[in-house]
């Protein structure tokens, strides 16, 4: 899916550094030159900026794009108390990650991060994937605050 603009207006908010870096990381990827890959990321087909990523980058650029309100952090304003594998404390609604299942964690994954871990990664034991998605949940829940 492509997603015109948002990429060229995430870099607009981040400070030259960040930027710098995650061009980097793109171009070093794709072996293009920095300056490609803006052109490529910023373009008005482009995809989803991390997808242009690989790890560890592409989830800290995911997380950082969530701090910057560029992607719908958890999906979370669009659960309803008492859904299958999510709890309600405090008035906010959070993944009950110790109950879910692979697949489940493979959505909630996707719709955070962008990409599913758990096909990447099948290897990964059930106990891993969850200590994963918790850690990151808690890692946006901090930067949000």
């Amino acid at each position: 899916m492509a997603m015109p603009n948002r990429n060229e207006e995430f870099f607009s908010v981040v400070d030259s550094d960040t930027r710098a870096a995650i061009l980097t990381a793109i171009a070093g990827h794709h072996g293009i030159s920095s300056e490609e890959a803006f052109a490529e990321v910023t373009d008005a087909e482009a995809e989803h900026l991390p997808d242009y990523m690989v790890e560890p980058q592409r989830t800290a650029t995911s997380l950082l794009m969530q701090r910057h309100c560029m992607r719908n952090p958890a999906g979370l304003n669009e659960l309803l108390p008492g859904s299958p594998g999510y709890n309600v404390t405090e008035m906010v609604v959070r993944p009950d990650f110790k109950n879910m299942d692979r697949v489940q964690l493979s959505e909630w994954y996707i719709e955070n991060v962008g990409y599913d871990i758990g096909a990447e990664d099948p290897s990964m034991s059930l106990e891993s994937y969850r200590e994963l998605c918790a850690e990151l949940y808690e890692l946006h829940h901090q930067a949000s605050e």
